[in-house]
């Protein structure tokens, strides 16, 4: 059950440390353990991650398991954890600098597969052209992305859905054959 929500873009990393060891001790002193924290990947949590857990955050690092150590009981580690509707807008948006001029692409399932960015503005383009066999009702906002859609959860998953990938790899499938 949440406890506490702190929706700051200006308090330092530093200060919301303090404030969560102190209610990491009230709570612990009544018999109320803490056992996950929950945060956006905004650079403060990563900074106050870092400063509870006593390494490093990264969201590049293989070890993705972080952890703060509890120092009211030794064997009971609190869990820090990035919220999953954010790693979702995140990897959308990585996807999104593959783009013509983007610096990132992906790449996954080995050497010569990459997916791009690209494969998705085509399948939109194609679909456009074809209204009533359109299988992705992807849209324009799904692919020109603004700052403020780039905010937006439903538009990452629906980009990231089954019905893209499978329309994608049947369009890209369809392409080589074609080159």
């Amino acid at each position: 059950m949440p406890i506490a929500w702190w929706p700051t873009k200006v308090t330092p990393a530093s200060r919301i440390a303090l404030m969560f060891w102190k209610i990491v001790c009230a709570c612990e002193k009544k018999n109320v353990h803490i056992n996950c924290v929950i945060a956006d990947g905004y650079s403060i949590n990563r900074k106050f991650f870092h400063l509870v857990s006593l390494r490093k955050f990264s969201l590049d690092n293989d070890d993705c398991v972080y952890t703060a150590p509890n120092p009211y009981s030794a064997n009971r580690a609190i869990f820090l954890c990035l919220d999953p509707s954010h790693l979702i807008k995140t990897i959308r948006n990585s996807f999104y600098a593959s783009r013509p001029g983007g610096s990132r692409y992906l790449n996954m399932l080995g050497p010569g597969h990459d997916i791009l960015w690209e494969h998705v503005a085509k399948l939109y383009e194609m679909e456009k052209s074809m209204p009533p066999t359109s299988i992705t009702k992807l849209t324009s906002n799904h692919i020109q992305l603004t700052p403020f859609s780039k905010m937006n959860v439903k538009l990452a998953k629906d980009v990231l859905s089954h019905k893209v990938a499978e329309a994608v790899s049947a369009y890209v499938r369809r392409w080589r054959r074609y080159c």
